[in-house]
Formats: structure tokens, C-alpha cells, sequence
């Protein structure tokens, strides 16, 4: 089965789509699976699995779906069966998993990191691209002006945050933000010393901060450890899991450069 390409609008996010969906899993929220990328048209594909399976064994990591192509696709489409998608956000890769019950549209996120097993007998239907993603240039496109306004917005608004953080939740990415590089086991990263300073004044102005890291769970003790070590301020760590917050610090959402 193939959907007829089109040209996806990057306005479109599946937490938001309760006109749709009866149920919305509060993960998207706390996940923060809100990134829509704009991509050139391309075709779809739905395979019938019939065997046990992981995600890792039915999709491929760098053929992930936008968020409007997975809109359009269950709009366009009869659900019957389970229907998963491949699509990413953040620099993440999630599962979409949208479901029929009772006359009504279901949606859940899942870690595409996790490894558990489907089940062959409930002849899931995985739907793939059947090109990676072409990403569109914005760069190349004049964007209106209410588009060029809404982002500045945004951005301003997480630095308002951050000139008053009291009562607010910062999530601060560990390697590459608070320390150099990445982290394999091991070593000793030097650590960012000006950003740990600006950390101290949102501490002490009363913001709550997360530390949230891709690094293993087994590596927890050496990273709390660390942390000490280089005098820190934080308040918890996540590993593995990217958690709900009034504003995120990495490389990928709003960039040290940017403080």
C-alpha cells in the first residue's frame, strides 16, 4: 500500500491533534517529541508484520517519518490493526503507535531504544518512507513574517526563563554542555566552567535543574561523581530519558551560545 506523495507542513504535531485522537499519550509532553521537520513529498509503505519482532528489526534509523506524515497518513488511512511509525525529534528517535478502539483513534510514543518484543499475531502494520528524508532548506525559503516573529518569540521566551528561572524546571544536557566532548567510559571530561557558573546563578535564583544525559545508567555513579567533583549545581540526573521542563540547554534546543 502506498500514500501519494506530499509536501508536509511543519506546523502539524501529533500532541495537538485531539480532533483526531480520543487518547494522546502525556509522553509526547514529557519526551518532548515536538519537533516537526519540513521534508520533499515521498511515498509510504505499509508492511504486515507477522513474526516477533523489535523496532530495531523492522525500521531503519535514518528513514523516520515527520509528524505530518504520520497526520496525514491515519487520516487518510483505515486503521484496523496497530499501525507503528518511525519519527524523530530532538535528534531522538521515537515510535508512534496508533491504534483503533472502540470506533476511536489512539495514540502512544515509545523509545526506539527500548527492546521489547511485539507480538507476530497482532499483525502490526509498520509504515516505512520508501526514501530517507530530504529535508527542505528553510535557508531557501523566505519565511512570512508572522513565521520569522513566532520563533524569535520562542526563543525569547526560554530566555526569559532563564533571566527569572524561580520555580521553573531546567533540563541541561551533560556532555558537550556541561563538560567537553562526548563521554565513552572511563575518562575525565574537562569540564565547562563558565557555563557552570551561569548554572549557579539559575540555582540560586531559584530554578530546579535536571541534569539529563544519553549516557548508560551504568555510568550513573561516575557521572554523579563528576558532578561533585566539578562543583555542579543540580538538583537531579535522567539518563536515557529526556524529561518534561520549562526550558532545555543542549546543542540541539536552546544552545549555550545563546545565553
Amino acid at each position: 500500500m502506498e500514500l501519494n506523495g506530499y509536501r508536509p507542513r511543519n506546523n502539524m504535531l501529533i500532541k495537538d491533534k485531539k480532533e483526531l485522537f480520543s487518547y494522546i499519550d502525556s509522553d509526547f509532553e514529557h519526551w518532548n517529541v515536538t519537533e516537526n521537520i519540513e521534508v520533499e513529498k515521498r511515498n509510504l509503505e505499509v508492511k504486515i508484520q507477522d513474526k516477533d519482532f523489535t523496532f530495531k528489526d523492522v525500521f531503519k534509523e535514518d528513514q523516520w517519518l515527520t509528524q505530518t506524515e504520520i497526520i496525514e497518513f491515519v487520516k487518510n488511512s483505515k486503521i484496523e490493526y496497530i499501525h507503528l511509525f518511525l519519527t524523530k525529534s530532538n535528534n531522538t528517535l521515537f515510535v508512534v503507535d496508533v491504534f483503533e478502539d472502540g470506533g476511536e483513534l489512539l495514540v502512544r510514543v515509545h523509545e526506539f531504544s527500548v527492546g521489547s518484543v511485539w507480538f507476530g499475531e497482532s499483525l502490526s502494520r509498520v509504515v516505512v518512507a520508501e526514501q530517507k528524508p530530504k529535508i527542505i532548506d528553510i535557508g531557501t525559503k523566505t519565511p512570512s513574517n508572522l513565521e520569522t516573529s513566532n520563533l524569535w518569540t520562542k526563543k525569547q521566551d526560554l530566555l526569559d526563563i532563564l533571566r527569572n528561572p524561580r520555580g521553573k524546571l531546567l533540563a541541561i544536557d551533560m556532555d558537550g554542555t556541561i563538560c567537553e566532548g562526548e563521554f565513552w567510559g572511563g575518562e575525565d571530561p574537562k569540564p565547562k566552567q563558565d557555563f557552570i557558573d551561569k548554572m549557579w546563578k539559575w540555582y540560586k535564583r531559584g530554578a530546579h535543574i535536571i541534569i539529563y544525559t544519553a549516557r548508560q545508567p551504568i555510568y550513573y555513579p561516575e557521572t554523579h561523581a563528576w558532578l561533585i567533583k566539578y562543583k555542579v549545581p543540580f538538583h537531579g540526573i535522567t539518563m536515557l530519558m529526556k524529561p518534561g521542563a520549562s526550558c532545555y540547554i543542549d546543542d540541539k534546543a536552546l544552545n549555550i551560545e545563546d545565553l
